[in-house]
């Protein structure tokens, strides 16, 4: 798991690309795009153990959010000028992070910095702050253009975005297969599945094959050539062969 490091915040000013984050400083146009802690810590470094270290960090992280949303706030007012928003119509900041020492896994990648749009769940990652905006302005396109294409409006800048669920549709036909299988197989007590969730969400190994045998240990069906690892498809799959609550009930 990735962490944050004890200067939490680092926001950037990159007039090249148009881009103005909130709380850069101005700078010649000479001059490269500055990444600025703005932080106390910098001045003051206690002990991460101690109390003081504490307190200071939570009265930085207060300060951090109230700051944020100021900013949410005046970007929302100025968004009243125009209906087709880019990224830089949005309050962005930039943090940094540090690596987990402990992290082994070749699917994901830990990024040194993270850019994300305050009030909504849309991120980017890199090695550079400059690589963590261009990801995320990625992100951001991908995102208004599905929602284009599904004729919904785009999120105005600054609201908090609220959080849409995925379809359920073909999950829901396979109720009682879908609490047992998230109780037999991927040894959770809950999980939210929805028509899109394949085995890839439930671990972090670089292949499914421990899924695969749980499952035919479980089910006695192979599943290995699904190729989508939808658990739609394997539900499907482990019913077609008349699978039934009963014989587990006494499990």
């Amino acid at each position: 798991m990735v962490t944050s490091s004890a200067v939490p915040l680092w926001r950037i000013e990159n007039r090249d690309l148009g881009w103005w984050y909130p709380g850069s400083r101005k700078r010649d146009p000479g001059q490269p795009a500055t990444i600025l802690p703005e932080c106390f810590f910098n001045r003051f470094r206690p002990s991460v153990a101690s109390p003081k270290h504490r307190l200071l960090l939570m009265i930085s992280t207060q300060a951090v959010r109230l700051k944020n949303q100021i900013v949410a706030l005046w970007k929302r007012f100025l968004s009243i000028r125009k209906r087709d928003w880019e990224l830089f119509d949005y309050p962005v900041v930039i943090r940094e992070h540090e690596f987990a020492p402990h992290f082994g896994s070749g699917r994901f990648t830990q990024h040194r910095y993270v850019a994300y749009i305050v009030n909504w769940a849309v991120t980017g990652g890199g090695e550079t702050p400059k690589d963590a905006l261009q990801n995320l302005q990625t992100n951001f396109q991908a995102i208004r253009d599905r929602r284009r294409l599904e004729g919904k409006p785009m999120i105005r800048p600054g609201v908090n975005a609220p959080i849409e669920f995925a379809a359920q549709e073909l999950i829901s036909v396979h109720p009682e297969l879908s609490e047992d299988f998230i109780r037999r197989v991927l040894k959770l007590d809950w999980a939210w599945i929805s028509d899109e969730s394949t085995l890839w969400d439930f671990h972090t190994d670089d292949s499914n094959e421990k899924m695969w045998a749980k499952i035919l240990e479980v089910y006695g069906v192979d599943v290995s050539d699904i190729e989508s690892a939808r658990l739609s498809e394997i539900f499907n799959r482990i019913a077609a062969t008349g699978w039934s609550g009963d014989r587990t009930s006494g499990e």
